[in-house]
Parts: structure tokens; sequence; C-alpha cells
């Protein structure tokens, strides 16, 4: 489910239009598939159905960026039990991995 302040593009905008296309070749031709990283993508639920549903083996799923899903249903369950899922809202200040300090002060005292 998105976040409160998420809005959805604008009506008839082109990142508004849902497209399954891309979501469902993948599940019909890649089944076997274990990782998949689709940021951005402008499929919606359907497509994120199919993806769940044909590629069994999946284990990664980095759907970013991806602002046509609603997540409705199970799908927001079931991408949570995969191993690795990196939700459409995820913050990208979670990425950010700040230095040791203890590192600075070694090489501080290499002279």
């Amino acid at each position: 489910m998105p976040p409160p302040e998420w809005e959805r593009p604008a009506p008839g905008s082109a990142s508004s239009r849902v497209d399954d296309t891309e979501a469902m070749i993948i599940a019909d031709t890649m089944t076997g598939l274990h990782q998949l990283e689709l940021c951005f993508g402008r499929f919606g639920d359907r497509g994120l159905h199919a993806l769940l549903t044909h590629c069994e083996k999946l284990s990664h799923l980095d759907i970013q960026g991806c602002w046509n899903l609603e997540l409705e249903g199970d799908l927001e369950e079931k991408c949570e039990q995969l191993a690795v899922y990196r939700s459409p809202w995820l913050d990208y200040d979670e990425d950010v991995v700040l230095s040791d300090s203890s590192d600075e002060s070694s090489s501080d005292s290499i002279s």
C-alpha cells in the first residue's frame, strides 16, 4: 500500500499509463528467474501477480519507483515473503551507509 503522501501521476500522462506487457513477457518466458530488478516500470498489479505466480524461484525483487502498483489483495504479503524485496515506495535514505569513524582515526595514527 502506498504511503499517504504518495500522489498518482496526472491522468493521461505517460507515467500514469499502466503497461503490463514487459512484466507479462518476463513472467511467460523467464520462469526460472531468481533475481529481478524492474525499477520504474509501468506495470501494475496484474503484471506483478503474473511475475510472482510464474517465476516460482524468485527470491529477490526490486520494484522501486513502479508507481502504477497498488499492491492490492495479497500481493504485498507475497512480496514481503521474498528473501529480498525492495518496495516501490522505499525511502532512498535507507541505502546510505555511513563510514565507520574508527577507519578515519586509524588512518590518522599512521604517520
